[in-house]
């Protein structure tokens, strides 16, 4: 085989992986479970990753205790969250499980830390409880923008009087997929092309 024959077939192969990774990003976006989450943020910009905000979902921080499931998780272990829709619209946490359960709609993350929190038992006694808290880390931390929508979305993020909402995807193994983002109750969906 020549070398120009070669490097067409490495051509051909790098653009048929990046059809792939489109075609997959899209299928899971267009037939996952949509959920809306609340978000708290601010608004970073770096020069290799272009403008984005920084989000910090409501359910990132959560306490075992006052979930359904089970308690003891370490740090970096997969952690999925069984998630229920609120009167407000937006989607809560109700239960933690260390594999994915058939019945709940649930979205997969990974235990960044955990920690005691003396302050909330079941009982109430004053005893310490085994990493019952912990930060969650769902790879949805960072939306992607455009320079004015990115400016726009930081002046949002920092007024209390506005509600912000992330909408994704879940997909079947409670993999979650960005779609857009809600503000004051008008779904703003992203574009893929």
């Amino acid at each position: 085989m020549t070398h120009t024959k070669r490097l067409a077939v490495i051509a051909a192969l790098m653009t048929a992986f990046l059809v792939f990774m489109l075609g997959s990003n899209t299928l899971h976006r267009s037939t996952g479970r949509e959920v809306v989450l609340d978000v708290t943020g601010f608004d970073p910009r770096a020069p290799f990753l272009g403008h984005y905000s920084r989000i910090r979902l409501d359910i990132t921080r959560v306490n075992a205790l006052e979930l359904e499931g089970e308690d003891v998780f370490e740090q970096g272990q997969s952690i999925f969250v069984g998630l229920e829709a609120g009167d407000d619209g937006a989607w809560h946490p109700v239960s933690l499980h260390a594999s994915r359960p058939e019945d709940t709609v649930t979205i997969m993350g990974m235990v960044d830390y955990a920690w005691n929190d003396q302050r909330l038992t079941r009982t109430g006694e004053a005893e310490r409880p085994e990493r019952r808290s912990y930060r969650i880390d769902y790879g949805l931390n960072r939306y992607f923008a455009d320079r004015a929508t990115a400016q726009e979305l930081d002046v949002i993020l920092r007024d209390d009087t506005r509600t912000p909402r992330l909408i994704i995807a879940l997909g079947e193994n409670g993999r979650a997929l960005i779609k857009g983002i809600e503000i004051d109750g008008e779904p703003h969906y992203e574009r893929l092309w």
